[in-house]
């Protein structure tokens, strides 16, 4: 499109050139002829434009503080309100994600029993159990196995070799990127009197909920009893587990490799950083941060960062960060100090 026309799209003013066509999006710093970049400072609006961007983003007020860098340039700007939902509002125009069209391939597998919703896209390969429920406009790529019973809702797309066990349910617009793993069994386990290892039959279910984007590789098993459960809108990076029983609300954002141990509880709005590990049996309060790499053992008050092993309130995890670096410092004037007490101590024997 031209860049009147993607002006028109993402809420921006057209500032030079209105014809210019737009292939693409790009970052400010590999910007090739044919994308639009975006600038937030004088110094991305700088190296935007000496780029071969074709057009730039940038807001009403960087453009007004740097008349002079703009008069210097020919390049077209697009005069925006907020520069980063316009620029997201590009990208999703050039999304090359590009949702596959109807159909049903006659290499699926599919059991009479199904029911298949319209406008569905299933590809080769994919398998569906019996009595299983699609929704409508549901996107199926290849190698993909959903089991008996499932329930899945409409707008939901599954890309390549995601398995889906039997009993699962899943609400509206879950998308669920390759290989994750959706209600297998816990991590079960009971000790025997002969030293051996019992398994638990895990005979629950996991149900998500509306607006979840599950990551690659993740895997969500399913209860014991009851159910795991996912909140609307929450967002499960790639690479996270989540045991049986777990119960996550709403609108939550997991960075990848975060394991939450059985039955834990975290409520809504939750942020847990990267490689963040919950024990077994703790809650996180509503909109609770909890950095990355931290280890939560105990229960996580609503409202707070924070961080370390076991967490505590990020600040004070910040002090003692700063206490450790300092410690061969410390480590160093402690023994100064040794050796001249040492001395004075000899001075007043003598």
């Amino acid at each position: 499109m031209n860049v009147q026309e993607l002006a028109l799209k993402i809420n921006c003013r057209v500032v030079g050139n209105a014809e210019v066509d737009i292939l693409s999006v790009s970052g400010v710093e590999d910007a090739r002829v044919g994308e639009v970049t975006v600038a937030y400072d004088k110094k991305n609006l700088d190296l935007a434009l000496k780029s071969a961007a074709s057009a730039v983003i940038c807001e009403e007020k960087l453009l007004l503080e740097n008349t002079d860098l703009v008069k210097l340039s020919a390049k077209t700007l697009l005069s925006a309100v907020n520069a980063k939902r316009s620029f997201l509002a590009a990208i999703k125009l050039f999304d090359w994600h590009i949702w596959p069209a109807p159909g049903i391939s006659d290499k699926a597998v599919i059991d009479k029993s199904a029911k298949i919703g319209k406008d569905v896209s299933i590809a080769e390969n994919v398998y569906i159990g019996k009595n299983t429920v699609i929704g409508d406009r549901v996107a199926i790529y290849p190698n993909t196995y959903i089991g008996d019973d499932v329930v899945i809702g409409s707008d939901c797309c599954f890309y390549p070799s995601v398995t889906i066990y039997p009993r699962v349910t899943l609400g509206d617009r879950v998308i669920i990127q390759s290989a994750a793993v959706i209600g297998s069994d816990g991590h079960g386990y009971n000790p025997t009197s002969i030293g051996t290892w019992e398994h638990i039959p895990h005979i629950g279910t996991v149900i998500i909920g509306d607006d979840v984007s599950i990551g690659a590789g993740t895997t969500i098993d399913r209860a014991t009893l009851g159910a795991t459960t996912i909140g609307d809108g929450t967002k499960l990076d790639n690479l996270v587990m989540i045991a049986h029983n777990v119960q996550i609300g709403k609108h939550c954002m997991i960075v990848a490799q975060v394991g939450i141990a059985g039955s834990s509880i975290v409520e809504d709005n939750v942020v847990l950083g990267g490689q963040v590990g919950v024990a077994d049996h703790v809650s996180i309060g509503r909109g609770a941060i909890v950095a990355a790499q931290s280890g939560i053992t105990k229960k996580v008050e609503g409202g707070i960062m924070v961080s370390g092993t076991p967490v505590q309130p990020h600040k004070e995890q910040l002090k003692q960060d700063a206490y450790m670096r300092k410690l061969p410092e410390m480590n160093k004037e402690i023994k100064e100090l040794k050796n001249k007490l040492a001395e004075l101590e000899k001075k007043l024997d003598l």
